[in-house]
């Protein structure tokens, strides 16, 4: 028997389709996932080659009531078990033994509340720009010297929000072609 397995797999938001299929594709050949490592590395264990579908949910901070209605319904209704528990920044995997299951309904819902999310974390990230802008406005003329510090500071914030915002997008359009 092969030894334990990691695999590297890149994934956000917007991506959480292709990170199921890895997990799907990996048991197959014959790899159960058995824990994430961090970095977006996942440690697989060898065991028989199974079909079995995965479902991803993500609710950063507690998260949203909609994405536990989800992920309650996914227990019941599908008799999927956790795998791993969801943090601010990782999200929950479920594992769902019967294949036969339509999940299409589910993934619909869930890139609905994703958006929501997102939208959330502009706001998030709008006001806490303009919260770390207070101290520069009140103090204009010590702070126009250190004008590097200023930008520097703004860097993290526009990644985040400009992350959130493509995120939105490319959901809000996934939801556009599940509905046709």
């Amino acid at each position: 028997m092969k030894p334990d397995k990691i695999k590297f797999c890149f994934y956000s938001m917007r991506s959480f389709e292709k990170l199921e299929r890895f997990f799907q594709a990996m048991e197959s050949d014959g790899y159960i996932l058995k824990r994430k490592l961090p970095f977006y590395l996942f440690l697989f264990k060898k065991t028989k080659p199974k079909q079995v579908d995965y479902f991803l949910t993500y609710s950063p901070s507690g998260g949203s009531l909609s994405m536990l209605d989800l992920e309650t319904r996914l227990k019941r209704e599908y008799n999927a078990s956790v795998l791993r528990k969801g943090g601010f920044l990782s999200p929950s995997i479920y594992r769902i033994c019967d294949t036969n299951q339509d999940l299409s309904l589910l993934k619909k819902e869930r890139n609905s509340v994703l958006k929501q999310i997102c939208v959330k974390q502009i706001l998030i990230s709008l006001i806490g720009g303009a919260l770390i802008e207070l101290p520069f406005l009140i103090f204009k003329n010590y702070m126009s010297e250190n004008w590097a510090l200023h930008w520097l500071i703004h860097i993290p914030i526009l990644q985040v929000l400009l992350y959130n915002l493509l995120s939105y997008f490319m959901l809000k359009r996934k939801c556009r072609v599940q509905k046709n």
